[in-house]
């Protein structure tokens, strides 16, 4: 399905719940939802309202009741890192796997085809399982190596304070 395709598809199951659910069809939701599905990765309220504010003038809290919607349609989740919270689309990608570094805070998303397939066998009991996030928290490579260089200055300034 190409991003056309997807956009579109989008667009009908935001349609479809907001006619369920006797809500407006209001043209800055679909203006998010599009960006939200032409954006790749994680981002935030923050960077929809710095992408917007360019083109279309959308308020703070318009941002957040809209993404509200999309992760109770299905169309996004919404992810907790410490005090931060991103969101992801969500349509079509059934496993978000990241790894977070609790030193710098970076986020990289993961494609994991042998944790996506433990998922599926695994046995539900009863359980509709839509999907699956899963956060391996540590070090990025940049922090260890940072953390490796203060502890070998330690070391060294420890060296030489025993030798005066």
């Amino acid at each position: 399905m190409g991003n056309e395709d997807i956009l579109e598809t989008v667009r009908e199951v935001l349609t479809q719940y907001l006619l369920d659910h006797n809500m407006r069809k209001m043209v800055e939701r679909y203006t998010i939802l599009e960006y939200v599905y032409q954006h790749e990765g994680l981002f935030s309220v923050d960077d929809i309202y710095e992408e917007m504010d360019k083109k279309f003038h959308v308020s703070r809290p318009t941002i957040y009741s809209a993404l509200d919607l999309f992760v109770r349609c299905g169309l996004a989740v919404h992810l907790h890192f410490g005090s931060r919270t991103l969101y992801e689309k969500s349509y079509g990608v059934r496993d978000h796997f990241y790894q977070v570094c609790y030193s710098c805070g970076a986020v990289k998303r993961l494609s994991s085809p042998q944790v996506s397939a433990a998922i599926k066998t695994t046995r539900r009991q009863g359980f509709r399982m839509d999907s699956v996030t899963m956060c391996f928290n540590g070090l990025c490579l940049k922090c260890q190596m940072r953390e490796r260089r203060a502890h070998q200055r330690y070391l060294r300034d420890l060296q030489q304070k025993k030798q005066q």
